[in-house]
């Protein structure tokens, strides 16, 4: 299994439910940056802006794969 951020859980209407992101998916790049833990994750993401379009490579039943996604404000 590749090192990443494991998505446990997937918020209804999210900017990565939008993109087809789903609990059990492992998030390995966000925008041309190797993640290797959720912390990774949080600050690739707290360096972008509402707005922008990034793309996510994660793991998936044996694959990587890559999506886009469009970021968006946090649902509160």
């Amino acid at each position: 299994m590749p090192q990443g951020a494991y998505v446990v859980e997937v918020a209804a209407d999210s900017a990565a439910a939008k993109a087809g992101i789903a609990a059990g998916d492992i998030i390995t790049k966000f925008s041309g940056l190797e993640i290797h833990e959720g912390s990774d994750l949080s600050d690739a993401i707290t360096a972008k802006k509402v707005g922008d379009e990034v793309e996510v490579e994660i793991f998936r039943d044996g694959k990587n794969t890559t999506i886009k996604v469009t970021l968006a404000a946090s649902p509160e």
